[in-house]
């Protein structure tokens, strides 16, 4: 008798040597599963340089198979990428952010896919100790001239001198600058 995920597509008696047997052509199937579908889809995020943040989806069964795109860049578990599957809830997390991780995030099934962005903004850039307060700001260029304040910080009695591109001998401090 054929299993009941089976069909018999064909039945006959035949002779073989000597006997009458009954010869089946039975063919098994298995019912296909229904597709993993996305219950709950990625969610586009906005961060901030530095920031850990934690895309996650839902999907209708637990312990599938996942692939965890950047555009079309495909993602391993490392020190940047942490990858979850806890029952039915996947997750990547990104750690330590940068404005180079924005972009597209994509959850693949095989059978459907879900896809978020990331905008990740990055830190100004903070020149708090350069130039020094004694120096003066704009862009120097080979063999002009400026004024640069006396040894005394005092404005009102500037020497004229030849500039150089890194004016190192106008530096009196250096623990001011964060060189020392």
């Amino acid at each position: 008798s054929a299993p009941p995920s089976a069909a018999v597509l064909e039945s006959k008696r035949q002779e073989t040597k000597g006997t009458m047997e009954d010869k089946k052509l039975i063919i098994s199937f298995h019912p296909l599963a229904a597709p993993v579908i996305f219950t709950k889809e990625l969610e586009s995020l906005a961060a901030n340089e530095g920031d850990s943040v934690t895309l996650h989806c839902e999907l209708s069964k637990a312990c599938v198979p996942l692939e965890w795109r950047k555009g079309e860049l495909g993602l391993c578990p490392c020190a940047k990428y942490e990858i979850r599957e806890t029952g039915k809830v996947a997750q990547l997390v990104i750690h330590n952010v940068e404005p180079e991780d924005s972009g597209s995030y994509t959850c693949d099934t095989g059978d459907h896919q879900s896809t978020a962005q990331l905008a990740v903004k990055g830190m100004p850039m903070k020149l708090s100790r350069w130039p020094a307060p004694s120096l003066n700001p704009r862009p120097l260029s080979p063999g002009s001239e400026t004024t640069w304040p006396s040894k005394q910080n005092d404005a009102s009695s500037k020497k004229k001198k030849k500039e150089s591109l890194f004016p190192f001998d106008q530096i009196e401090d250096w623990t001011k600058i964060g060189l020392k």
